[in-house]
């Protein structure tokens, strides 16, 4: 197949998979378009047997139907740039919080993040213990790839294994990291959290225990770095 009709058709199914009819535009040298009908659910399909997968709890909070509608839509405006299926779904959590038939479910975008953060961990492996910072100066880390923080105003942790009758309004902070055969999610003290974030956004280690200590002047910073090594937050220390 000519790499431009393949580029054609890829393109035209993708654009049909979030519609409703799922029969694709014509295509130039394939006709007739209902012929690459079957590749359009076949696509659409996949993906969304990906994102029920990856989001098994937001599917459970907005029904099978509507998880289907959601999904749909999502595949339309961000069609998957990785041939591999089980990795789709990373901007998920974003599209639902601008998606405007969920605008009464503020919840559902945290808990896609910390559903996420679960499913996109599963292969990941705890990185090598980091070489110490110098005694004196300042440093930034090297956020690992094997964790993940995730911040909610809900219990978002309980929605889990939970319908919304046990939704709570609670603040709560996590730490979603890979251990040695499992993916671990940890609570943290808003401090710690603040502690971890800034570490994670590239801040110098002194201004991430700024940030903590404006949430709990007692905060150990020592304590909480030590956690972050432990559970494989921190690839590198690089001194500044």
């Amino acid at each position: 197949m000519q790499p431009e009709l393949q580029s054609r058709m890829t393109q035209a199914i993708r654009d049909a998979a979030g519609q409703a009819t799922a029969v694709p535009s014509a295509v130039a040298g394939l006709n007739p378009p209902e012929r690459l009908a079957i590749h359009v659910r076949n696509f659409r399909s996949s993906l969304t047997e990906a994102l029920a997968a990856a989001f098994p709890a937001t599917r459970r909070q907005t029904g099978e139907g509507f998880f289907a509608y959601v999904a749909a839509q999502f595949i339309a405006a961000a069609p998957p740039d990785d041939p591999i299926v089980a990795l789709y779904g990373g901007g998920f959590a974003d599209f639902l919080a601008v998606f405007p038939p969920l605008v009464a479910y503020p919840w559902l975008p945290d808990l896609a993040r910390f559903e996420w953060a679960l499913h996109s961990l599963s292969d990941a492996l705890p990185p090598p213990a980091p070489d110490a910072p110098g005694e004196s100066g300042d440093a930034r880390v090297g956020w690992s790839d094997s964790a993940r923080l995730v911040g909610s105003d809900w219990a978002i942790d309980r929605l889990l294994d939970e319908d919304e009758a046990a939704l709570e309004r609670k603040p709560t902070h996590l730490l979603v990291h890979a251990a040695a055969d499992a993916v671990v999610s940890v609570t943290l003290a808003p401090a710690a959290f603040a502690f971890l974030k800034a570490l994670q956004d590239g801040r110098p280690l002194s201004a991430a225990i700024g940030a903590a200590l404006a949430h709990d002047g007692a905060f150990d910073a020592a304590a909480t770095l030590r956690l972050a090594l432990r559970r494989g937050c921190i690839a590198a220390f690089r001194p500044l």
